[in-house]
């Protein structure tokens, strides 16, 4: 919805979440964009909620990730090749005991 009201006046995003995120991050600090005022305030709250999300995100990660490396049956399929700690903890969740 970000990259929508910046192309309503103009500014164009790339279409990676990377941009967008970035932007969100980055709103407020830099030069201002050429948008009416309740449009730069709609901009900040979806920048403010965004990075929020992206704050949560990035901490559950971190926990998925502390709880895989404490689990041996995780632990031993994060040794394939391709299996992070997301996806062994996912198919431990899913299949549990593989017996």
């Amino acid at each position: 919805m970000i990259r929508s009201i910046l192309r309503e006046f103009g500014h164009i995003l790339p279409t990676v979440i990377e941009a967008e995120s970035k932007f969100a991050r980055e709103h407020g600090t830099e030069d201002e964009l050429e948008v009416p005022g309740i449009a730069d305030g709609i901009l900040g709250a979806m920048c403010h909620q965004l990075n929020g999300l992206n704050a949560r995100i990035d901490g559950l990660t971190k926990f998925i990730e502390q709880h895989a490396w404490l689990d041996a049956d995780a632990r031993r399929l994060m040794r394939m090749q391709g299996a992070g700690p997301i996806t062994a903890s996912a198919i431990v969740a899913t299949i549990g005991d593989a017996s």
